[in-house]
Formats: structure tokens, sequence, C-alpha cells
């Protein structure tokens, strides 16, 4: 696979970058298992999904980590634009520290070929075996959570449980609708 960089790094036409780069979005990765899915890969118990108790709420690492990507990139790009910070550090950190952790962990070999490209760099087009991201964003939207991070906002937990990507209500119950305790 050759991964189609060139819109994230587009130095003459921000916009684009920009634009690309918002577009990441670790939302889709909140999911909501079941309790037996769970134990069946021994994965340790997470918060209730609240509007169905049987299941608990969790996030894929590929997708915590363009939430990650898309946070350090618009710090750059506030210090870039001379813009306050609009994101604690200890969240960049905590990104910057979560990359770091998946780059080792996961400690990819590929040879990367260097020099002989225009612009300057290493592997530029090189063709990369990788997993199937669409099928993981596949099998995450069977399993949403209908999650939406609200960067820097304060806001009630529950309420960021109400964004299902099919348009289905799961927090209506037969008389109105439920509050659970987030």
């Amino acid at each position: 696979m050759i991964y189609p960089s060139q819109e994230f790094v587009d130095d003459e036409n921000l916009t684009a970058t920009a634009q690309a780069w918002e577009a990441l979005s670790g939302d889709p990765g909140v999911v909501a298992l079941t309790n037996e899915f769970v134990e069946e890969h021994d994965l340790p118990t997470a918060m209730r999904y609240p509007w169905d108790q049987s299941k608990g709420v969790y996030l894929l690492q590929g997708f915590h980590n363009l939430h990650c990507l898309r946070t350090v990139y618009r710090s750059i790009m506030n210090y870039h634009l001379h813009r306050p910070q609009q994101i604690a550090l200890v969240h960049i950190l905590h990104c910057l520290d979560e990359l770091r952790q998946d780059v080792i962990c996961h400690a990819d070999d590929t040879p990367r070929y260097a020099g002989l490209q225009d612009p300057p760099g290493t592997g530029r087009g090189q063709v990369k075996m990788c997993r199937d991201w669409e099928a993981l964003e596949r099998w995450s939207l069977e399993h949403t959570a209908c999650f939406k991070h609200e960067d820097e906002i304060a806001d009630r937990m529950v309420n960021r449980f109400k964004f299902c990507p099919d348009g289905s209500q799961p927090w209506l119950g037969k008389e109105g609708i439920v509050q659970p305790r987030l």
C-alpha cells in the first residue's frame, strides 16, 4: 500500500492541509463491547456504556493515535500561527507519550530507502504492507458507542454518547430518556 500522504504535508496550501488533518477523528474508534466479548478477549473492565449496562466503553488504539496526531498537529499550528495554545500541555504530552509507546511496541523494521527524492525524505512512495483500515472502521461502526469528542469543552460526559452515525437514539427508553449517572 502506498500512503496518500501529500494532502497532509502541503506547505503551499495550509488550508487544504488543515482540512486533511481536521478530518482525522478518533470518534469512530469509541466502541461499546459486550461483557462476553470483553471476557473472550481478556480485556480489563471499562466504564459502562450509558445506554446498555451489559457493555463497556473502549477506544481502539489506532483511532486514539489519530486523535493524538490531530491534537499535536493543532498545537503545532497554534505555535506556527502565533496563536495561544488551546490544548492543555498535559494532553499534548500524553499524546506524544502514547505515540512513542505505540512506535516502540510495534517496532516496525521496514527498510525505508533514503535520498533521490524530491522533496528529500525517506520512503516516499514506497510500498508497505498495511492492515485494512477500512475494515477496522467498519467493525468500529458496527460496535459504535455513538461518541463525539468535544475538544476541551466541559460538558456532561453522557451527552457525548448521543451521536450515533446511523441516527439511532439508544438513550430513548419506552417512557422517555434514560438518565444514567455520568
